[in-house]
């Protein structure tokens, strides 16, 4: 039997016009919904309508996502599972292989870990990775279709797909300066262009809100709950606690806030604060965080068509895609108490 949207639909309890939206990569659709429709659509084994070139052209491909980080890093980022999640849903609809490489004994080379997937002959990589200048080169001189994420780097075989994060962190902080907030504190620029991107967004709403920003209120802290627990209690117990906290990660806001709370600050009450991901986990907290989604689901979506493009059309040069994201209000931001 031939399965169809109305199938998933009825499944998932949905409109057919929702898992529309969720199976074309189109944004509108919550990431729990997003991820009962792909669920549902693997369980029916639903596959679209291809013509005899689209089949032609994606059926039989391997595609490497390749983790090119410390297995531990990997393993704490559920922003990598969630990617990984949703690129393997978008393979499964283009009847595409995909193998998953980590990098388990830490950070390599690209000119390996290209070198290895090209001997297990895979005809794409989509590649998580820090990149020194060697490996820049690489990329350049690659003849492989490769395509980045959150990495701002294309040549000719090489794209990169990107959220749009300073606009989130710029939406997010626009909302506390609109709940009356003016002593905003920034946590988490680390080693990641993202936490660059994210501070960036942070200082554009504040500079439009004419508000300066003395260099005591942008804290670095890696990307560990650990780390950002351990600010949390530092902000509990030093100097004047700020209003609000802006955070470059959920990883981070959830440490903040218990280290905050270790020191009996409560969040929202005393402090408002917002994270930066929408993780599944962040919706089911004490308090649900107040987050970007970084549209994770549109991501996978995104990743595989450009690699399969790119794949089929070899004079196809890499380019820089970017992905929307969105602030999701939920319960950690409320306007600053009156005392």
């Amino acid at each position: 039997m031939l399965i169809t949207r109305t199938d998933i639909a009825k499944r998932v309890g949905v409109s057919v016009a929702t898992v529309s939206y969720v199976l074309n990569g189109r944004p509108g659709v919550s990431q729990k919904t997003a991820r009962r429709v792909e669920m549902a659509a693997r369980e029916l084994e639903y596959r679209p309508k291809l013509g005899l070139r689209g089949l032609r052209e994606t059926k039989g491909l391997t595609i490497a996502f390749a983790f090119n980080f410390p297995s531990r890093s990997v393993t704490h980022d559920i922003s990598y599972h969630e990617l990984f999640f949703h690129v393997s849903f978008a393979a499964h609809m283009q009847d595409c292989t995909l193998i998953a490489h980590p990098s388990l004994s830490g950070t390599r080379p690209v000119k390996e870990i290209l070198s290895e997937l090209k001997a297990r002959g895979v005809d794409g990589v989509l590649l998580g990775s820090d990149l020194t200048d060697e490996d820049l080169e690489t990329l350049s001189e690659t003849d492989i279709p490769t395509f980045l994420v959150a990495r701002r780097h294309t040549f000719n075989h090489v794209g990169c797909m990107l959220g749009d994060d300073k606009a989130g962190c710029t939406r997010v902080t626009r909302l506390l300066l609109g709940l009356g907030h003016r002593d905003i504190v920034f946590v988490g620029l680390n080693n990641r262009e993202t936490s660059q991107w994210r501070l960036d967004g942070f200082l554009a709403a504040m500079n439009d809100a004419d508000i300066e920003v003395p260099p005591e209120r942008i804290i670095s802290c890696p990307y560990e709950m650990t780390d950002g627990e351990a600010i949390g209690q530092r902000l509990a117990t030093q100097g004047q606690l700020p209003t609000a906290i802006v955070t470059s990660s959920d990883v981070i806001a959830m440490g903040v806030i218990s280290g905050l709370r270790k020191h009996g600050v409560e969040v929202p009450e005393q402090v408002s604060i917002t994270g930066f991901g929408n993780w599944n986990v962040t919706e089911f907290l004490a308090k649900p965080l107040t987050t970007v989604d970084t549209m994770v689901e549109q991501q996978g979506m995104v990743a595989m068509s450009q690699l399969i493009r790119m794949i089929n059309d070899p004079a196809a040069k890499g380019h820089e895609v970017l992905v929307p994201t969105r602030v999701i209000q939920r319960d950690t931001c409320i306007p600053p108490r009156k005392d």
